[in-house]
């Protein structure tokens, strides 16, 4: 009988050789995303940081100035839905509503009791309801703000994978007490 070499089964080897670089690749990809996105939202929080800083600035110039510059808020009154229909979505359209018209829409019209308010104005420490007669009420408060803004340009892995964008705008609105002068 003649001797015959046997080789030895190497392709259970190599298909598992190659399940484990398929494995590689996946998790590889996987960790790549997970690390562009914790950069991104790195750059991210440090723009909202410089932003809250520029603001809370401006609104401290404003707050010790000698004239007082007040300002009111936006009040947001409803959304007017954009294009895409969908509610609450960027292209949607806030409608703006004056201070004086929210004021008496959220105190005025909630109060307790139509005598409500005279009982208020009996109070010997009443600093509402002047409010009450005014056209801005935020400015009875001595309000003042301070806006920044910046934009952040997205990274392309995070602008493939995770946010089809090529940038983020990060705003900062900060609201401070009049001090007239005071420092």
């Amino acid at each position: 009988m003649a001797s015959e070499t046997t080789r030895p089964n190497t392709s259970g080897r190599r298909s598992r050789a190659g399940q484990s670089m398929v494995e590689f690749i996946v998790a590889l990809v996987a960790v790549l995303t997970l690390a562009a996105g914790l950069l991104q939202l790195t750059a991210l929080m440090l723009a909202h940081t410089r932003s809250m800083e520029k603001a809370r600035r401006e609104a401290g110039i404003a707050a010790v100035g000698p004239i007082s510059p007040l300002s009111d808020p936006d009040f947001i009154k409803d959304w007017e839905p954009g294009t895409d229909t969908v509610p609450y979505s960027s292209d949607d359209e806030m409608v703006r509503s004056g201070a004086a018209s929210m004021f008496e829409t959220l105190f005025v019209e909630r109060s307790s009791t139509a005598g409500g308010w005279t009982h208020v104005a009996r109070s010997p420490s009443d600093r509402v309801s002047p409010l009450r007669t005014t056209l801005a009420p935020s400015a009875g408060f001595g309000m003042v703000d301070g806006s920044y803004g910046e934009t952040v340009p997205l990274m392309r892995a995070v602008r493939s994978l995770l946010y089809d964008a090529p940038s983020i705008r990060v705003e900062s609105t900060v609201w401070m007490t009049f001090c007239g002068g005071l420092y």
